[in-house]
């Protein structure tokens, strides 16, 4: 067995109508001439499912009509009940929608903020899972009618207490079916014109940026694979005060390809390159750049000394497979 336990959501979803006329106003007034109209979303039982027992409650108002009525529980006889109009006004809507046969008697006395709870209403919410056309995640509607009351009881409504406007729960047997997609933000394929796996530098657009020098990898038609790994060591021999240097290895891929590197602290730790770091009286920075046919890799120390530096870089190239 499962439980849906829901309270009202939105201003939109409340409200009391007449035959001509729709009141979309803090509290939703009952009795005499009018009916109150509750809409609750995502049920999440399917077709067909087994209604074990269902009720509602809801608040009496602090304000307004406090009169004893007598009532009957209905819903919307719907699929899956659109919205309320947007605003009070002269319409039908909600009043012409078709209700449901099945109903439940419901009597509220003439009270002040009080919790009222209905009988159980299982045959109501049975009515609309039944239909043919109901499905998990889809919306349903409770109505209170007037059963015979001449005069009228306003509730809470959702512009008035988000905590004590109408609540509805159901137990019910069967397998939700219910699901809600979510879209990624970001966009990797795009139909008929690329596809693959495209990486830009920072602050680059990979959607937009057409300039090949702003890409770490364009793959366009290929596969990302391991190509190759190695090391290297780059050496600053006798550095007074400020130094630089670099070291180039070849790919010869022809193309700018994906690469890692990390680069050997002084606790003989791999660590991501571009790296930088200091010492009593040093600072050094390390990085590296990609071409179409080599890497190449930098050092700069700059502080108060006069010494050898010695770094080594590890890299790793992948290739797009179907180049080859």
């Amino acid at each position: 067995m499962a439980t849906y336990d829901q309270k009202i959501n939105s201003s939109r979803n409340d409200g009391y109508g007449l035959a001509t006329w729709w009141g979309d106003y803090n509290d939703v007034t009952v009795g005499a001439n009018v009916a109150g109209f509750f809409r609750f979303e995502s049920l999440p039982m399917a077709q067909g499912a087994v209604i074990n027992s269902a009720y509602i409650e809801i608040y009496t108002a602090e304000y307004g009509a406090t009169n004893a009525v007598t009532l009957t529980i209905r819903a919307i006889d719907e699929d899956n009940t659109a919205l309320f109009p947007s605003s009070s006004g002269s319409t039908s809507d909600p009043w012409a929608r078709a209700r449901t046969t099945a109903g439940v008697g419901f009597n509220i006395a003439a009270t002040r903020n009080v919790l009222v709870t209905s009988g159980d209403i299982k045959t109501v919410i049975q009515e609309i899972v039944d239909r043919g056309g109901w499905t998990g995640g889809n919306a349903l509607a409770i109505v209170l009618e007037n059963n015979g009351s001449a005069y009228q009881n306003d509730l809470f409504g959702y512009n008035s207490s988000t905590t004590k406007c109408m609540r509805l729960v159901i137990d019910y047997t069967s397998t939700s079916t219910y699901s809600k997609s979510i879209e990624a933000s970001a966009s990797i394929i795009k139909e008929n014109t690329d596809y693959g796996l495209k990486i830009t530098k920072p602050t680059y657009e990979v959607d937009t940026d057409t300039n090949p020098s702003h890409f770490i990898f364009d793959s366009s038609l290929g596969t990302l694979k391991y190509f190759t790994t190695g090391s290297v060591d780059l050496e600053l021999v006798d550095v007074e005060y400020q130094g630089s240097d670099s070291i180039a290895i070849n790919h010869n891929l022809g193309y700018i390809p994906y690469v890692e590197v990390y680069v050997q602290n002084y606790l003989d730790e791999w660590e991501p390159c571009p790296s930088v770091g200091s010492g009593a009286s040093v600072f050094w920075q390390l990085t590296y750049a990609i071409t179409t046919t080599q890497i190449i890799f930098y050092a700069s120390v700059y502080g108060d000394f006069t010494e050898t530096f010695s770094f080594t870089f590890k890299y790793f190239i992948f290739r797009n497979e179907i180049t080859f």
